[in-house]
């Protein structure tokens, strides 16, 4: 009768400095400072490291392999590290967004009200492009625009926001368009007959 030698292979030097040093980088990647977030980040990478240990465990299941490990420390920290530069993308993002925002803003403050009226006339062709005159492309709008503006602001009926008087609209859009039009400076696809067509109060 032979008996078969069970061997117990010890675990690798390299592996069982790998567990503690990942654990360790684990608590301080996701712990410091130790906050709600931060737990539940701890909690979602630990979560996600021993799912995927189990399904490993279950795909190579021939080898009996536990599914408590330390193998669950090194894919936790992996995760933990990709949650968190995720979450540092979304950061950035925000607040380069948030700065733009600031700096529009402050852009716009700063602006004479013909300034801004003409920023409330190019966001008025962004935002409505089925409104476009035919024939027109940006730059023609923008002289227009400027034109426009210009005039609303000697005639007082531009307000400090940059908004032109609605009674004052229709006419002025008419007489900057006349101007333009004597001097060929326009296309030759006449407007919509809207009398907002430069700029809705």
């Amino acid at each position: 009768m032979h008996h078969e030698l069970v061997r117990t292979h010890p675990r690798p030097r390299a592996t069982a400095v790998l567990f503690p040093v990942c654990g360790f980088l684990l608590v301080t990647l996701t712990l410091l400072p130790p906050t709600l977030p931060s737990l539940g980040h701890l909690l979602v990478a630990l979560w996600l490291a021993a799912l995927v240990r189990a399904v490993y465990v279950t795909a190579r299941r021939g080898r009996r392999l536990p599914v408590r490990s330390g193998w669950v420390l090194v894919i936790a920290l992996v995760v933990a590290a990709a949650l968190l530069g995720v979450a540092q993308i979304g950061h950035m993002r925000a607040a380069s967004a948030a700065a733009a925002r600031e700096r529009a803003a402050s852009a716009f403050e700063n602006a004479t009200p013909i300034r801004r009226c003409i920023g409330r006339s190019l966001a008025n062709w962004d935002a409505n492009p089925s409104q476009r005159p035919g024939g027109w492309d940006k730059e023609t709008f923008a002289s227009v625009s400027r034109r426009y503006c210009a005039v609303a602001a000697r005639e007082r009926a531009l307000s400090e926001s940059g908004r032109v008087d609605a009674r004052s609209a229709g006419p002025i859009t008419q007489v900057v368009l006349a101007q333009m039009r004597a001097r060929g400076l326009l296309p030759g696809a006449r407007p919509p007959g809207d009398p907002g067509v430069v700029e809705r109060a």
